[in-house]
C-alpha cells in the first residue's frame, strides 16, 4: 500500500485519537521543562527553549518518543504497517540523530571534558526542532497505526455488499436481464 493509500485510509477518528496521545506525551513528557520553567521563573530568570536544550534535553525527548514509535511500526499483527521499511528508517534516522546530538553535549554536560565547548547557539535550536519532528513524526505514524488496527467497518462491509452484488450481477444465467 502506497503512503497517500494509506494517509486515505484514515479518518478524523484515528488522528483524533493519535492527537490526543500525542498531547498527551507532549505535555507529560515535557513536565521536567515546564516545572524548570516555573522555578526559573520564581527565582527571577528568563527561561527559553535554549536553556534546557543546553544540556542535550530535547535530543533524550527526541529519542524518548521515537523509540516506542518504532516498536509500533515493526511489532507483526495481523495488518503489516503500510511502507514498513520507510518507516522504520525514518525512525532509525530520528534516533540517531538524537544520539549524535545528546553525545556532542554529554562529555560536557556529565562533566567528563569540562572543556569542550559545543556551539549551543547551532546546536540548541536543531535539537529543539529534531523533537518537533520527532512530534510530528509519532503523530503520523500512530494516525496509520490507529486506522491499520481499527479499520472502518462500515466502510469495509459497504465495499464487500458491493463487490458480492457485482459477482451475483455477473453470474448471468436463464433468469438475467
Amino acid at each position: 500500500m502506497s503512503p497517500i493509500e494509506a494517509l486515505r485510509n484514515t479518518k478524523w477518528e484515528h488522528w483524533r485519537e493519535s492527537l490526543l496521545l500525542i498531547v498527551f506525551s507532549v505535555v507529560a513528557g515535557l513536565a521536567p521543562v515546564e516545572i524548570g520553567w516555573i522555578l526559573l521563573k520564581v527565582y527571577g530568570q528568563h527561561p527559553s527553549l535554549e536553556r534546557f536544550a543546553h544540556n542535550g534535553d530535547f535530543a533524550i525527548y527526541s529519542a524518548a518518543l521515537v523509540a516506542p514509535i518504532l516498536y509500533v511500526i515493526v511489532k507483526e499483527h495481523r495488518v503489516p504497517f503500510a511502507n514498513r521499511a520507510v518507516y522504520t528508517l525514518v525512525s532509525i534516522l530520528i534516533l540517531l540523530f538524537a544520539i549524535a546530538a545528546y553525545a556532542a553535549v554529554a562529555p560536557v554536560t556529565i562533566g567528563i571534558a569540562p572543556n569542550l565547548r559545543p556551539d549551543m547557539a547551532f546546536l540548541a535550536p536543531i535539537t529543539i526542532w529534531s523533537y518537533v519532528v520527532s512530534v510530528l513524526f509519532a503523530l503520523l505514524v500512530t494516525a496509520l497505526d490507529n486506522a491499520r488496527m481499527f479499520p472502518d467497518v462500515r466502510a469495509i462491509t459497504e465495499r464487500q455488499q458491493r463487490d458480492l452484488e457485482q459477482k451475483f450481477d455477473g453470474l448471468g444465467g436463464p433468469h438475467a436481464e
